[in-house]
């Protein structure tokens, strides 16, 4: 819920203040209530430290597109986005596959 939400405000806001802020700020809140998340005593914190890490951890997904487009011109944008998506997705897929043909190599 918190990574919906962040989506938001995180990407009206980096184009207010620039990405780079942006992206340094929520990457330090993720860390910071990420560690809340491995530390939780209750399920209240639990949920409290992930609602306000997936707020943060939003801005990079959202400005993802627009970091592209600044590097990018628009004649060369597309295989930049089409490898970006794809890592996303092929990692998504491969990984668990991955992960099982190793735990039978190894067990």
């Amino acid at each position: 819920m918190g990574f919906g939400i962040g989506l938001l405000f995180m990407e009206p806001l980096s184009e207010v203040v620039g990405r780079r802020p942006i992206y340094c700020v929520s990457m330090f809140l993720h860390f910071i209530f990420t560690l809340p998340s491995a530390l939780a005593k209750n399920a209240a914190t639990l949920v409290v430290a992930r609602m306000i890490a997936g707020l943060a951890a939003s801005a990079p997904m959202c400005n993802v597109g627009g970091s592209i487009a600044d590097v990018w011109a628009i004649e060369e944008r597309g295989v930049p986005m089409a490898v970006f998506s794809g890592t996303l997705l092929l990692g998504l897929v491969h990984l668990p596959r991955r992960l099982i043909r190793l735990n039978a190599l190894y067990s």
